[in-house]
């Protein structure tokens, strides 16, 4: 066969062209090969090495020097991306990693009208429960309440002697029988008639500083107790202000229907909240007696002057304007206090210059507290309303024209949603 000389030259030519095609791609596979290799090599080295951002920085470096190596910018940064989460490789980091991106899992809970329905029922007749059981339990702890005369005030005292029967008392009867003992814990409250402690002008009117056992030597720093600061020898008091020198100052001791003592346990730990034991002491002695400093509070009356149990349940302001202040805790041996009960009074308060009324008040406590029907009354409210949400709503999705709560819309929106996002992508 004859072959000219022209064909052996273009033969030739494009052998020559195709090892040269072949020889380039071999070059960039290698060197997106080498890449990849450094690029892990290096992730590997942040790994083992531990220090810090400084390595992380080097990977980023390295990865975007090597964006060259690819066939394509998107195909470098698919690789960059999977070498900077080589990066996290304990279950924190990874948690961590999730956490910032907001991808971690969680359960949506989706409030169709059935769900709610039931979350109303049967919290309505849940707090029905509890608010008749409340209500029941209040009705049933005894209460007595005996109001006594008021004194002339003065600073004279009188002796006043009253006595508690069944009929001061709620119930006067247990079981068709006349009430005849109050079992349990019992104690005893004095009770106000028509004095606001929650008057804005009484409740400012005193020096939390001279309370705490500050030392004032300085009227200007008491200027909060206007115009209780100094008495007539100009002498400052201790403690100053309205609230503390219109303290309740009488005074009880009682005894059962057999005569019999009944111990008053009125301890600072009894009657008092640690909130309020640590806010009052007394000033250094040295200091009352150096300076001309009124410590006007009767030490019979008040033993211990501004830690006195009684005179730190007294500054203790209520919010309404008949309100009851704990006197102490009732013990007898007995474990009961036998009706009548006889309470002799040191009767020294005046309440008719603010045409009020004293009461003295026997009261069971169990482990809700005291007589008290607006607990029960407000849970039962509450399940009442929230049945008749139940109802409202129960008829609302019966006689609906649309479906209400239909998952099928959900599903629909989500899918719209996913179809919006691709077309704006």
């Amino acid at each position: 066969m004859n072959i000219s000389k022209n064909d052996n030259l273009n033969n030739i030519d494009s052998s020559i062209k195709v090892i040269s095609v072949n020889n380039v791609s071999s070059s960039m596979n290698a060197g997106k090969e080498s890449a990849l290799v450094n690029s892990k090599t290096t992730s590997h080295k942040v790994v083992t090495d531990n220090n810090g951002l400084n390595e992380i920085e080097n990977i980023n470096n390295i990865n975007n020097s090597n964006i060259t190596g690819y066939s394509s910018p998107h195909e470098a940064k698919l690789v960059k991306r999977k070498n900077n989460r080589d990066i996290f490789t304990d279950d924190s980091d990874i948690f961590l990693m999730k956490f910032k991106n907001k991808k971690l899992e969680s359960w949506n809970p989706i409030y169709t009208p059935n769900y709610l329905l039931f979350i109303y029922f049967v919290a309505g007749v849940v707090f029905i429960a509890v608010g008749v059981y409340l209500f029941m339990s209040s009705n049933s702890i005894i209460e007595c309440e005996i109001k006594y005369e008021d004194s002339p005030g003065g600073g004279v005292t009188i002796d006043t002697v009253v006595e508690i029967t069944s009929e001061n008392c709620k119930p006067s009867h247990i079981e068709g029988k006349k009430l005849m003992y109050i079992s349990g814990d019992v104690y005893i409250y004095y009770k106000l008639y028509n004095f606001y402690q929650n008057n804005r002008n009484y409740i400012l009117n005193r020096s939390e500083k001279q309370l705490n056992g500050g030392i004032i030597t300085d009227k200007n720093e008491i200027s909060s107790c206007y115009p209780l600061i100094t008495d007539e020898n100009d002498n400052i008091l201790l403690p100053c202000g309205i609230a503390a020198n219109a303290v309740f100052n009488d005074t009880f001791t009682v005894f059962d229907g057999d005569g019999d003592l009944v111990d008053i346990d009125d301890s600072t730990e009894t009657i008092t909240v640690y909130s309020d034991r640590v806010k009052y002491k007394n000033p250094p002695e040295e200091y009352i007696r150096d300076n001309n400093i009124s410590n006007w509070l009767p030490e019979d009356i008040f033993p211990g002057k501004i830690e006195n149990p009684h005179f730190i349940v007294w500054m203790r302001n209520s919010a309404v304007s008949d309100f009851n202040k704990l006197y102490g805790k009732l013990t007898s041996n007995k474990n009961k206090i036998v009706l009548p009960i006889k309470i002799h009074i040191k009767n020294r308060y005046q309440c008719s210059i603010f045409n009020g009324s004293k009461h003295i008040v026997i009261s069971q406590v169990k482990w809700f507290g005291g007589k008290n029907p607006y607990f029960g009354v407000l849970y039962i409210a509450s399940g009442i309303a929230m049945l008749l949400f139940f109802v409202f709503f129960l008829v609302k999705n019966k006689t609906s024209i649309s479906v209400p709560g239909d998952l099928r819309y959900l599903y629909l929106n989500v899918l719209d949603n996913e179809r919006e996002y691709k077309r704006g992508k």
